[in-house]
């Protein structure tokens, strides 16, 4: 339980008991919860955005638009931002870095924003807001899948590619998962979507994650061989609006 916690912490800003002393394994284990965490918080959102659509009885574009714009502050506000703020530390290395892989470490850890971040966070901001909207109308239980695969998804690109740094948090995640133990959180949250998704939707979204996941790794191992917990946080972020695109299509 203490690494379900933990993971809690990591991932949210939902409270949690007060954890005293925590080990460098229990930080480890803590990504095995990721999916769970996930789950958690995507139920929560479809809660908070149902109970919104319950109180408007209008059902408009200006409504869902207003609804969408709650629902999203809620989510940032459930996440604290973490994950965002790892995206805009990301957009800033990666723009201001040189192709360096030291410059490119050392503005990851500026806790300054510059202008690449702003602009990273103004349109991911857009975008989610607009796929939320379409969760308005296309149906809320989606909320659910985005938050849970993008989490899920974290355990495969620790459990396939180093840390890039010499020490940090984040590596006692990457020593402590593998690919066998990432596979099996894979194909838990595989089958739960399968269940209770159409097939359309779970093709498009595997589709969509797995050549982003190729991308996005390709670029970390290229630029500063392994990941960071920064580009784990953007890697997050990304793959919540790609799981939620496939509505275009439903």
């Amino acid at each position: 339980m203490r690494s379900f916690w933990l993971a809690i912490q990591f991932l949210t800003r939902l409270p949690t008991p007060a954890i005293e002393s925590p080990t460098q394994k229990e930080f480890g284990t803590a990504i095995y919860h990721y999916p769970i965490v996930g789950f958690i918080l995507g139920f929560l959102l479809f809660t908070v955005a149902s109970l919104l659509s319950v109180a408007v009885s209008a059902s408009s574009t200006e409504a869902n638009s207003v609804l969408a714009v709650l629902t999203l502050i809620v989510w940032v506000l459930l996440t604290g931002a973490l994950h965002i703020d790892g995206l805009a530390d990301s957009a800033d290395a990666w723009i201001g870095g040189y192709g360096s892989k030291t410059r490119t470490l050392k503005i990851m850890k500026d806790p300054t924003c510059g202008p690449a971040g702003v602009t990273s966070i103004i349109l991911l901001l857009l975008v989610k807001f607009a796929l939320i909207q379409l969760c308005f109308e296309v149906g809320l239980h989606y909320l659910i899948a985005a938050p849970l695969i993008a989490r899920a998804s974290i355990q495969a690109l620790l459990g396939t590619t180093r840390y890039a740094r010499e020490e940090g948090l984040a590596s006692a995640m990457a020593l402590q998962m593998s690919l066998h133990k990432a596979l099996i959180g894979i194909t838990l949250t595989t089958l739960f979507i399968l269940i209770y998704f159409p097939l359309l939707y779970c093709l498009l979204t595997a589709l969509f994650c797995s050549l982003v996941w190729w991308g996005m790794r390709h670029l970390m191992l290229k630029r500063i061989d392994g990941f960071t917990g920064d580009t784990a946080g953007a890697w997050i972020e990304i793959t919540e609006c790609l799981c939620l695109m496939p509505l275009l299509w439903l």
